[in-house]
């Protein structure tokens, strides 16, 4: 008798997420042989993405598709959500571990992670209460934590804990982590004992493919649209179609027995699972937009001459991976030789391993990594994607408008064809191809691109992977429909014309030293991170765009920089006048620096409320350590005597994770040392509103009118949430005084 699970959709905030843990599944309603049981999951959110209305009858629910093979995780179990979108042959689904297809009476038990790799310790499957962790170590107590975790694995291969399991992956060693799978009070367990040896542990996130798919069938070789769409011919008839240029694809694997693939041009990597086969279609679709053949069957990629190194975590499936399995594949792929990354896949949850990993290949291994924005035609931040030192990619589809499914967010750094994308179809002839959609289709698009722009730069070029993302960025077409940040669609002449030459009013990526006469303020760089220097500044119209704020050292690059109309004259001002006292200008007073508080070594000159906490964290918007305030803290600023200053001035950095629309950030001052000081706003911030998103670095300045103050000012910065895992991450406060 065929049994069949209907599930309802909902958006249920993160209250009522932990709420619904507790409910349970309704009883199995029986019925008639022959006539279609159905039966409600109450409680339960289970979250799809969709472009597409689904075409067939079925029993799920409107806009929802779901792809054979993939799991489809309840969003009230660990906070998953689901970002493949799927294919109408699924009829439904019958459990929370399987899938039932349209006319078949099987299904796909194959709820379990993409990675082989790990050792397991223990005989029974895994509970409802294991975990998966990433657990950072101590370099200098690695000896006693591998003890401990030994001892642990030890007592699990005795069987002292029947009905769990154990699992250790020490792929990650190299960077001093190991992944661990365990039950949830043993790994508390081993917290507790090895304390002294854990640097941190932060959950393995999990990562799914992006894209829906249907089949055509055409004769002879096809030229997609999308490659004429970014230009990709104009370069091939310079003979630049990615000779010599390595990139690492991330995905399903690749069938490599297709002839729409030169197998001169494969290699691949086997962690576990087979890296020539592709159960799912998903990573050979990918390859074949990077590099399809020219051969006049199927489809020809952006760059056809471009070797292609293969590296496969997801099973035939396509169901999930972890963010662990995605870290050890991009280590793999810097090692051997690749310099440009693609990841078509992503989830809503931020991981601090990867975002530090993917921000070491791009500023010292000059690796270029490329991923999908996501598909929830949202402004929600889809990762990896939304890490600033990785290139997210939007679609658009053949009118150049965005795609309804693509995300939006302000970390999107391109937009790329990605609707009824045709490309080759694993396990089919040449000529037998797969159209899909998705922002997993658009991702390849801007590694292709990159491929053949690397051609032009050279496999030597130090900054090879800043200046190809540079002169995509500002080359870029603005899509018709307009985009949420000023970036367009890649393309890939005008970008190699950027690299070559400089041409254009907006594109000059090469750095001309300024006049002798005159010479940069020397340190300076922007406040958002050290890469924005003066030299960042003199590419394209950065100037422009940017020079007038984002200030460090009391100074913008407008008056730090002399690409910008600022700078020091050499013969007069540099040797005499300090860096961070400088003015170019003699009509304006100048400011007098305060207070600096980078909070790398101590609090400085605040102080917390009990609740805030000086933290290290990839949040930190500059440097390794921030004051994080969850809901309700605050930070007091030590008092001042400003009663010689007319105005002062407060900048600071902030990122926000978490927040919603109701939340906000205030900077107040006081001028009283009363043991209950009246507080007076300065400033409100309010989070998802005003410009300010989450995962967003923003630099800020406010200016304080203390003409009538004296000396007992006081500055308080509040964060104003309604949850507690919601924080505000806190920068580089610079206090300065003006007579």
């Amino acid at each position: 008798m065929k049994m069949q699970v209907k599930v309802r959709v909902f958006a249920i905030r993160h209250v009522l997420l932990s709420l619904a843990l507790f409910s349970c599944l309704a009883e199995v309603v029986k019925a008639k042989k022959g006539k279609e049981q159905t039966k409600e999951l109450t409680g339960k959110s289970l979250r799809s993405v969709a472009p597409t209305k689904p075409q067939i009858k079925g029993t799920y629910d409107k806009g929802a598709l779901f792809t054979p093979g993939r799991i489809y995780e309840d969003e009230t179990l660990g906070e998953t959500n689901l970002w493949g979108i799927g294919d109408p042959q699924v009829d439904s689904i019958t459990t929370r571990d399987s899938i039932t297809y349209k006319n078949s009476s099987t299904t796909s038990n194959s709820r379990t992670s993409s990675n082989s790799r790990t050792s397991s310790s223990s005989s029974s499957s895994s509970t409802s209460n294991t975990k998966r962790v990433i657990i950072r170590y101590k370099e200098s107590q690695k000896s006693g934590f591998e003890s401990k975790l030994d001892s642990f694995r030890q007592k699990k291969a005795k069987g002292s804990k029947k009905g769990t399991k154990m699992t250790v992956d020490n792929s990650l060693t190299s960077i001093g982590r190991y992944v661990v799978e365990m039950d949830e009070t043993e790994l508390e367990a081993l917290q507790l004992e090895a304390s002294d040896d854990i640097e941190s542990v932060e959950t393995d996130k999990r990562r799914y493919s992006l894209n829906t798919s249907s089949n055509i069938r055409k004769l002879g070789e096809t030229i997609p649209y999308g490659i004429n769409m970014v230009q990709s011919p104009e370069l091939w008839k310079l003979g630049i179609k990615g000779q010599g240029v390595k990139v690492c694809l991330i995905d399903s694997g690749i069938d490599a027995k297709n002839g729409d693939f030169d197998p001169s041009h494969l290699s691949g990597l086997n962690l576990g699972l087979p890296w020539d086969v592709d159960g799912c279609s998903h990573g050979t679709h990918v390859a074949g937009i990077v590099a399809a053949a020219e051969n006049k069957v199927g489809v020809v990629g952006i760059a056809p001459q471009s070797d292609l190194l293969i590296v496969r975590i997801f099973t035939n499936s396509c169901g999930y991976t972890f963010s662990s399995d995605i870290v050890n594949a991009v280590i793999l792929c810097k090692n051997n030789g690749a310099k440009i990354v693609n990841l078509s896949m992503g989830g809503n949850e931020p991981s601090v391993l990867e975002s530090e990993t993917f921000e070491r290949l791009f500023k010292e291994d000059n690796v270029l990594t490329i991923a999908a924005a996501g598909n929830l035609g949202t402004k929600e931040h889809i990762f990896p994607a939304s890490y600033e030192s990785v290139i997210s990619v939007g679609a658009v589809g053949p009118n150049q408008t965005i795609a309804s499914f693509s995300q939006r967010n302000s970390q999107v750094d391109l937009w790329a064809p990605g609707v009824d994308v045709s490309s080759v179809h694993s396990g089919h002839s040449p000529d037998d191809l797969l159209t899909y959609s998705g922002t997993s289709l658009a991702a390849p698009h801007v590694t292709g691109v990159a491929a053949l722009l690397s051609q032009v730069v050279g496999n030597n070029d130090s900054k090879a992977a800043l200046k190809i993302r540079n002169a995509m960025k500002q080359t870029s077409k603005l899509v018709t429909d307009g985009s949420t940040n000023g970036v367009g669609i890649v393309q890939a002449m005008a970008a190699y014309n950027c690299l070559k030459y400089g041409t254009g009013d907006s594109c000059n990526p090469t750095y001309t030293p300024p006049p002798s006469s005159c010479v940069d303020v020397p340190d300076w760089r922007a406040a958002s991170g050290q890469m924005y220097n003066c030299k960042w500044y003199a590419m394209g119209d950065y100037c422009k765009q940017y020079g007038s704020f984002d200030a460090y050292m009391g100074k913008n690059a407008n008056q730090a920089c002399c690409a910008c109309g600022g700078g020091i004259n050499a013969t007069t001002t540099a040797t005499t006048t300090p860096a961070s006292r400088v003015d170019t200008t003699t009509t304006t007073p100048t400011w007098t620096e305060l207070t600096r508080d980078t909070f790398e070594s101590a609090w400085g000159t605040w102080l917390g409320d009990g609740v805030a906490r000086r933290a290290r964290s990839s949040y930190s918007p500059s440097g390794s350590y921030s004051i994080e305030l969850s809901a309700r803290a605050y930070i007091t600023q030590q008092s001042m005597d400003v009663s010689k200053y007319s105005s002062v001035k407060v900048e600071l950095l902030f990122r926000a994770r978490g927040m919603d629309p109701e939340d906000y950030m205030q900077l107040q001052y006081s001028s009283t040392t009363s043991s209950s000081p009246t507080w007076t706003t300065a400033a409100t911030w309010k989070f998802m509103s005003d410009g300010i998103d989450n995962d967003t670095v923003y630099p800020k300045s406010v200016t304080i009118d203390t003409s009538k103050l004296g000396a007992g000012f006081q500055l308080r910065i509040s964060s104003f949430a309604n949850w507690r895992f919601d924080y505000v991450y806190l920068d580089d406060i610079i206090v300065s005084g003006r007579i």
